[in-house]
Protein backbone atom coordinates (compact mmCIF):
# COMPACT_ATOMS: atom_id res chain seq x y z
CA UNK A 1 0.00 0.00 0.00
CA UNK A 2 2.49 2.58 1.01
CA UNK A 3 4.73 1.56 -2.07
CA UNK A 4 1.82 2.54 -4.31
CA UNK A 5 1.13 5.53 -2.45
CA UNK A 6 5.02 6.52 -3.39
CA UNK A 7 4.44 5.90 -7.08
CA UNK A 8 1.36 8.01 -7.33
CA UNK A 9 3.22 10.85 -6.01
CA UNK A 10 6.23 10.17 -7.98
CA UNK A 11 3.90 10.90 -10.85
CA UNK A 12 2.09 13.61 -9.49
CA UNK A 13 5.92 15.03 -9.13
CA UNK A 14 6.64 14.62 -12.78
CA UNK A 15 3.36 16.19 -13.95
CA UNK A 16 3.57 19.31 -12.06
CA UNK A 17 7.38 19.67 -11.68
CA UNK A 18 8.22 23.83 -12.38
CA UNK A 19 9.59 26.69 -11.62
CA UNK A 20 7.00 29.25 -10.74
CA UNK A 21 8.77 31.84 -8.32
CA UNK A 22 6.24 32.15 -5.77
CA UNK A 23 7.98 33.46 -2.70
CA UNK A 24 7.26 32.06 0.30
CA UNK A 25 7.58 33.88 3.94
CA UNK A 26 8.76 30.82 5.88
CA UNK A 27 12.53 30.92 5.74
CA UNK A 28 12.73 29.50 9.13
CA UNK A 29 9.88 27.70 10.72
CA UNK A 30 9.09 25.86 14.41
CA UNK A 31 6.06 24.01 15.56
CA UNK A 32 5.93 23.40 18.86
CA UNK A 33 3.51 20.84 19.68
CA UNK A 34 1.81 18.54 22.51
CA UNK A 35 1.18 15.53 21.03
CA UNK A 36 -2.02 13.49 22.21
CA UNK A 37 -1.55 9.35 22.03
CA UNK A 38 -5.38 8.11 20.94
CA UNK A 39 -4.25 4.47 20.64
CA UNK A 40 -1.06 2.45 20.58
CA UNK A 41 -0.36 -1.14 19.96
CA UNK A 42 3.20 -3.41 20.55
CA UNK A 43 3.71 -7.32 19.65
CA UNK A 44 6.75 -8.47 20.38
CA UNK A 45 8.57 -12.00 19.72
CA UNK A 46 11.28 -12.96 21.31
CA UNK A 47 13.19 -16.09 20.12
CA UNK A 48 16.20 -18.21 21.30
CA UNK A 49 17.67 -21.28 19.85
CA UNK A 50 13.99 -21.09 18.13
CA UNK A 51 11.89 -20.93 21.10
CA UNK A 52 9.63 -17.67 21.77
CA UNK A 53 6.47 -16.41 21.90
CA UNK A 54 4.35 -13.65 20.49
CA UNK A 55 3.89 -11.02 23.43
CA UNK A 56 1.07 -8.16 23.39
CA UNK A 57 3.03 -5.66 25.86
CA UNK A 58 0.44 -3.47 26.50
CA UNK A 59 -2.10 -6.21 27.39
CA UNK A 60 0.35 -8.60 29.13
CA UNK A 61 2.46 -5.98 31.74
CA UNK A 62 -0.82 -3.44 31.87
CA UNK A 63 1.34 -0.59 30.33
CA UNK A 64 -0.64 2.97 30.98
CA UNK A 65 0.69 5.23 27.93
CA UNK A 66 1.49 9.14 28.82
CA UNK A 67 -1.05 10.73 26.84
CA UNK A 68 0.78 13.68 26.47
CA UNK A 69 4.53 13.67 24.70
CA UNK A 70 6.14 16.89 23.55
CA UNK A 71 7.37 17.08 20.33
CA UNK A 72 9.28 19.84 17.97
CA UNK A 73 9.55 20.12 14.02
CA UNK A 74 11.57 22.97 12.78
CA UNK A 75 12.90 24.13 9.14
CA UNK A 76 15.19 26.24 7.66
CA UNK A 77 14.64 26.92 3.91
CA UNK A 78 18.06 28.22 1.82
CA UNK A 79 16.09 29.00 -1.38
CA UNK A 80 13.05 28.52 -3.07
CA UNK A 81 13.80 24.93 -3.62
CA UNK A 82 16.25 23.71 -1.42
CA UNK A 83 15.21 22.97 2.74
CA UNK A 84 16.30 21.34 5.74
CA UNK A 85 14.14 19.98 8.28
CA UNK A 86 14.17 18.49 12.21
CA UNK A 87 11.38 16.63 14.18
CA UNK A 88 12.03 14.82 17.78
CA UNK A 89 9.58 13.50 19.74
CA UNK A 90 8.77 10.84 22.68
CA UNK A 91 6.56 8.16 23.31
CA UNK A 92 6.74 6.87 26.59
CA UNK A 93 5.07 3.41 28.42
CA UNK A 94 5.00 2.81 31.81
CA UNK A 95 3.22 -0.35 33.39
CA UNK A 96 3.04 -2.29 36.56
CA UNK A 97 1.38 -5.00 38.09
CA UNK A 98 1.22 -7.20 41.48
CA UNK A 99 -1.00 -10.02 39.53
CA UNK A 100 0.73 -13.01 38.28
CA UNK A 101 2.20 -13.05 34.83
CA UNK A 102 3.38 -16.02 32.67
CA UNK A 103 4.79 -15.41 29.62
CA UNK A 104 7.85 -16.88 27.55
CA UNK A 105 11.21 -14.71 27.15
CA UNK A 106 13.27 -16.54 24.29
CA UNK A 107 13.80 -20.09 25.83
CA UNK A 108 12.47 -19.20 29.46
CA UNK A 109 8.82 -19.40 30.78
CA UNK A 110 9.28 -16.46 33.28
CA UNK A 111 6.55 -16.69 36.01
CA UNK A 112 6.10 -13.04 37.61
CA UNK A 113 5.55 -13.46 41.46
CA UNK A 114 4.62 -10.35 43.12
CA UNK A 115 5.45 -7.06 41.90
CA UNK A 116 6.73 -6.41 37.79
CA UNK A 117 7.14 -2.88 36.63
CA UNK A 118 7.66 -2.71 33.29
CA UNK A 119 8.58 0.14 30.30
CA UNK A 120 8.86 0.66 26.59
CA UNK A 121 9.92 4.20 25.57
CA UNK A 122 10.55 5.18 22.12
CA UNK A 123 12.58 8.37 20.93
CA UNK A 124 12.49 9.66 17.07
CA UNK A 125 15.29 11.45 15.51
CA UNK A 126 14.04 13.10 11.94
CA UNK A 127 17.04 15.30 10.06
CA UNK A 128 15.51 15.23 6.21
CA UNK A 129 16.45 17.24 2.99
CA UNK A 130 13.40 19.05 0.96
CA UNK A 131 13.44 19.69 -2.19
CA UNK A 132 10.21 21.96 -3.41
CA UNK A 133 10.05 20.68 -6.97
CA UNK A 134 6.65 23.08 -7.72
CA UNK A 135 5.08 25.80 -5.62
CA UNK A 136 2.47 28.61 -6.06
CA UNK A 137 0.71 31.20 -3.86
CA UNK A 138 -1.77 28.02 -3.15
CA UNK A 139 0.18 24.58 -3.37
CA UNK A 140 3.64 24.02 -2.57
CA UNK A 141 4.86 20.03 -3.29
CA UNK A 142 8.78 19.01 -1.79
CA UNK A 143 10.46 15.48 -2.03
CA UNK A 144 12.39 14.65 1.35
CA UNK A 145 15.43 12.32 2.15
CA UNK A 146 17.26 11.92 5.39
CA UNK A 147 17.44 10.14 8.20
CA UNK A 148 15.36 8.51 10.93
CA UNK A 149 17.05 7.36 14.72
CA UNK A 150 14.78 5.68 16.85
CA UNK A 151 15.70 5.26 20.55
CA UNK A 152 13.88 1.62 21.69
CA UNK A 153 14.00 1.14 25.49
CA UNK A 154 12.26 -2.08 26.58
CA UNK A 155 12.57 -4.09 29.65
CA UNK A 156 11.37 -5.50 33.11
CA UNK A 157 12.07 -5.70 36.43
CA UNK A 158 11.06 -7.19 39.49
CA UNK A 159 10.59 -10.61 41.57
CA UNK A 160 10.42 -13.38 39.37
CA UNK A 161 11.33 -16.99 38.78
CA UNK A 162 11.55 -19.37 35.41
CA UNK A 163 9.92 -22.89 34.71
CA UNK A 164 12.80 -24.50 35.25
CA UNK A 165 14.08 -23.32 38.36
CA UNK A 166 9.98 -22.41 40.54
CA UNK A 167 12.29 -22.06 43.52
CA UNK A 168 14.89 -19.87 42.81
CA UNK A 169 13.00 -16.07 42.92
CA UNK A 170 15.32 -13.62 40.97
CA UNK A 171 15.77 -9.64 41.51
CA UNK A 172 16.69 -8.30 38.20
CA UNK A 173 16.15 -7.04 35.04
CA UNK A 174 15.62 -8.08 31.25
CA UNK A 175 15.90 -4.98 28.71
CA UNK A 176 17.16 -4.31 24.98
CA UNK A 177 17.49 -1.37 24.36
CA UNK A 178 18.79 0.28 20.63
CA UNK A 179 19.99 3.07 18.37
CA UNK A 180 19.22 2.65 14.47
CA UNK A 181 19.89 5.39 11.86
CA UNK A 182 18.19 4.40 9.22
CA UNK A 183 17.51 6.10 5.46
CA UNK A 184 13.82 7.62 4.53
CA UNK A 185 12.46 9.03 1.87
CA UNK A 186 9.19 10.96 1.86
CA UNK A 187 6.65 13.23 0.41
CA UNK A 188 5.20 16.67 1.37
CA UNK A 189 2.32 18.98 0.15
CA UNK A 190 0.84 22.43 1.80
CA UNK A 191 -2.59 23.57 0.37
CA UNK A 192 -4.14 26.97 1.11
CA UNK A 193 -7.55 26.76 1.23
CA UNK A 194 -7.38 30.68 2.13
CA UNK A 195 -4.52 32.77 3.38
CA UNK A 196 -5.24 32.37 6.60
CA UNK A 197 -6.32 28.31 6.37
CA UNK A 198 -3.56 25.92 5.30
CA UNK A 199 -4.28 21.81 4.75
CA UNK A 200 -0.82 20.21 5.37
CA UNK A 201 0.18 16.54 4.21
CA UNK A 202 3.67 14.63 4.90
CA UNK A 203 4.56 10.80 4.51
CA UNK A 204 7.94 9.13 5.59
CA UNK A 205 8.83 5.88 4.41
CA UNK A 206 11.82 3.36 4.64
CA UNK A 207 12.73 -0.56 4.59
CA UNK A 208 16.49 -1.43 5.15
CA UNK A 209 18.08 -5.05 6.06
CA UNK A 210 21.40 -5.86 6.78
CA UNK A 211 23.66 -8.01 9.02
CA UNK A 212 21.67 -9.03 11.85
CA UNK A 213 19.07 -6.15 11.34
CA UNK A 214 15.98 -5.53 9.04
CA UNK A 215 13.24 -2.94 9.75
CA UNK A 216 10.55 -0.55 7.98
CA UNK A 217 8.80 2.55 9.11
CA UNK A 218 5.28 4.43 7.91
CA UNK A 219 5.19 8.10 9.52
CA UNK A 220 1.65 9.48 7.72
CA UNK A 221 0.57 13.20 9.24
CA UNK A 222 -2.80 14.84 7.96
CA UNK A 223 -3.87 18.41 9.45
CA UNK A 224 -4.58 22.25 9.17
CA UNK A 225 -3.23 25.48 10.32
CA UNK A 226 -4.70 28.91 10.82
CA UNK A 227 -2.39 31.57 10.22
CA UNK A 228 -4.09 33.99 13.33
CA UNK A 229 -1.06 36.57 11.99
CA UNK A 230 1.33 36.17 8.95
CA UNK A 231 4.53 35.20 11.23
CA UNK A 232 2.19 33.03 13.54
CA UNK A 233 -0.24 30.74 14.00
CA UNK A 234 -1.77 27.32 15.74
CA UNK A 235 -3.00 23.77 14.04
CA UNK A 236 -3.93 20.66 14.88
CA UNK A 237 -2.82 16.73 12.76
CA UNK A 238 -4.03 13.56 13.01
CA UNK A 239 -0.12 11.87 13.27
CA UNK A 240 -0.30 7.54 12.60
CA UNK A 241 3.03 5.84 12.79
CA UNK A 242 4.33 1.91 12.24
CA UNK A 243 7.46 0.57 13.44
CA UNK A 244 8.41 -3.63 12.80
CA UNK A 245 12.48 -4.25 13.61
CA UNK A 246 14.04 -7.62 13.52
CA UNK A 247 17.02 -7.38 15.84
CA UNK A 248 19.80 -10.32 16.66
CA UNK A 249 21.56 -9.36 20.28
CA UNK A 250 23.64 -12.00 21.00
CA UNK A 251 22.03 -15.39 21.10
CA UNK A 252 18.68 -13.78 21.08
CA UNK A 253 16.26 -12.78 18.23
CA UNK A 254 13.80 -10.20 18.85
CA UNK A 255 10.46 -8.81 16.35
CA UNK A 256 8.91 -6.05 17.63
CA UNK A 257 5.69 -4.48 15.43
CA UNK A 258 4.59 -1.11 16.79
CA UNK A 259 1.82 1.19 16.03
CA UNK A 260 0.48 4.57 17.29
CA UNK A 261 -1.93 6.86 16.50
CA UNK A 262 -2.40 10.59 18.20
CA UNK A 263 -2.99 14.12 17.34
CA UNK A 264 -1.13 17.08 17.65
CA UNK A 265 -1.98 20.14 18.86
CA UNK A 266 0.78 23.13 18.04
CA UNK A 267 1.79 26.67 17.79
CA UNK A 268 3.35 27.60 14.24
CA UNK A 269 6.04 30.45 13.95
CA UNK A 270 7.24 31.53 10.83
CA UNK A 271 10.55 33.86 10.61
Amino acid sequence: MIKKIFFLLLLTSIVFASKNKEEFPDQINFKVAGLFIGGQNSDLKVVKDGIGGVLNLQDLFNLDTNQFSFRLDSSYRFNDNHAVELSFYRIINNGYTDKGVHFTWGDKEIIASGELSSHFNTDIYKVNYLYSFYHSNKVEMKLTAGIHITTIDLGFEGKFTDKENPDDTKESSKEISTLAPLPVVGYRMQYAITPAWVVNFGIDYFYLSFSGFSGGMSDLLLGIDYHIFKNFGIGVSVNSTKLHFKMIDDDMTYNLVHSTVGALFYLNVNF
